[in-house]
């Protein structure tokens, strides 16, 4: 018996494309909503070669044919849609989002308290495996130069278990 697949591929094959990222915000006295898309409309054209690969269990062995060379594929990139609101009260930032996507939804919240050229920073979300993870960090402003620390945790590896991750930033402002 022989079993046939036809695979799609390429011997470490460039792809060329297109992408777009869109945006909107609404600003009211201390109130911002925002909504966004990322990824819209975006795709990758690549030549690639397809390869028909024969399996005979009479012999246990694999052949393999070149069918095409050059061979046009496009892919799409799923598009992931935002939607964020903050409102400032005083010296104070409270900050929330959905993240949409076409695997995953997750959601965000966290606020930011300012005292004098000082930021602590506080939040928590929700990861695509229904954990919730926290995040902390702290900003110091020196005029026109910022340095940010921040810590978060998460669950991205095969395990699912929890993960922390330091963060370190130098903004221009």
């Amino acid at each position: 018996m022989q079993s046939v697949a036809a695979v799609v591929g390429g011997d470490g094959g460039m792809g060329s494309g297109i992408g777009s990222d869109v945006g909107a915000v609404l600003f009211y006295r201390s109130f911002e909503l925002g909504v966004g898309l990322n990824d819209f409309g975006s795709q990758i054209r690549w030549k690639t070669t397809v390869r028909r690969h024969l399996y005979d269990d009479a012999t246990n062995q694999f052949t393999t044919t070149e069918v095409a060379s050059g061979e046009r594929f496009v892919s799409r990139i799923p598009v992931t849609t935002t939607i964020n609101g903050a409102k400032r009260i005083g010296r104070t930032t409270v900050a929330a989002d959905i993240v949409a996507g076409d695997l995953r939804t997750s959601m965000h919240a966290g606020a930011e308290f300012w005292f004098g050229m000082l930021a602590l920073r506080s939040g928590l979300s929700r990861d695509q495996n229904k954990m919730a993870q926290f995040a902390g960090g702290a900003g110091y402003r020196f005029g026109k130069i910022g340095l940010d620390l921040a810590v978060a945790t998460n669950s991205r590896n095969i395990e699912r278990e929890r993960g922390a991750e330091l963060s370190a930033s130098l903004s221009l402002y």
